[in-house]
C-alpha cells in the first residue's frame, strides 16, 4: 500500500461517507468512492472512472474509481462485478460528479481530513549516519 492510500484510508470517516449510517471503522471504505475518486484525480492526477457495480444479489450501485488505483472496491461483497458507465469518464467524470453539492462538501471534509494527515515519515535506516 503505497503512502497516498494510507493517508486517504486514515482521512476516511462517517462525515466523509454518502450515508453515514451505513459507514462503521470496521469497513472503512464504504460511502467513499465518489470523493475518494475525486481527491485522488486531484492529488495524483488519476483519471476517473465512472461505474456500475452489479452486486451478486442482483442489485446495482453506482461507482466511482481511478484508472489503476481502487480504494473502495472492498465495500462490495464477493463476487460483484464493476462494469464502467457509458458516458463521462476522467475528467469529465470529475466536473460530472463536481455537480452534486453533497459530494462537493463531503469531498472538503476528506480534503481537510487528508491536509491533516501527515505523510509517513521516512525510515530513518535510509540515511548513513557517516558524513
Amino acid at each position: 500500500m503505497t503512502g497516498i492510500e494510507k493517508r486517504i484510508r486514515r482521512s476516511w470517516s462517517r462525515d466523509t461517507a454518502m450515508d453515514p449510517d451505513t459507514w462503521t471503522p470496521d469497513m472503512p471504505c464504504t460511502g467513499q468512492c465518489a470523493v475518494t475518486a475525486c481527491l485522488v484525480h486531484d492529488e495524483i492526477g488519476l483519471p476517473m472512472v465512472r461505474a456500475l457495480a452489479l452486486l451478486p444479489d442482483g442489485s446495482a450501485a453506482s461507482y466511482y474509481f481511478n484508472e489503476g488505483l481502487d480504494l473502495c472496491l472492498g465495500q462490495f461483497p464477493e463476487g460483484t462485478v464493476v462494469e464502467r458507465r457509458p458516458g463521462p469518464q476522467g475528467d469529465e467524470a470529475f466536473a460530472y460528479v463536481m455537480t452534486n453539492p453533497d459530494v462537493v462538501e463531503r469531498l472538503a471534509i476528506l480534503r481537510s481530513n487528508f491536509g491533516a494527515t501527515a505523510p509517513e515519515a521516512p525510515d530513518p535506516s535510509l540515511y548513513s549516519s557517516s558524513a
